[in-house]
């Protein structure tokens, strides 16, 4: 499985509180562009409070495409074993809730917000 779902589908998950996945080697991105990036430009994740990542070896982001991700709720985010992912998406990204990345052995203080925090554990050469 190269992703999980597709942008338009990733619509209808507002209501989603929990979302871990791990363990699948060929993912390279969570929710794939589905062509019509000019219907689907906000994606919102009312509901979602916990969000983990974990065993994804080829994982590049969260989302490739150009949409706006609102997290309203996230407050807990955990990527552990995720060394080739470069940021969490390429649009606009909204955490207001979220104050920490957990990366295994380190909990890292999202000081910027989280496209930043991930960009600069890449940097550090941090293990997450």
């Amino acid at each position: 499985m190269v992703e999980l779902i597709t942008s338009s589908k990733a619509q209808c998950l507002e209501q989603l509180v929990t979302l871990k996945i791990g363990g699948c080697e060929m993912m390279r991105e969570v929710i794939a562009s589905d062509g019509d990036e000019a219907t689907y430009q906000e994606i919102i994740f009312e509901e979602l409070k916990c969000l983990e990542l974990k065993g994804l070896q080829n994982l590049k982001s969260f989302c490739s495409g150009n949409y706006t991700l609102k997290f309203p709720s996230l407050d807990d985010i955990t990527v552990i074993d995720c060394p080739a992912i470069e940021n969490f998406c390429n649009g606009a990204l909204s955490t207001p809730k979220l104050q920490e990345v957990q990366t295994g052995r380190d909990v890292r203080k999202c000081t910027w917000d989280l496209n930043s925090t991930i960009e600069q554990l890449n940097k550090d050469g941090t293990e997450y």
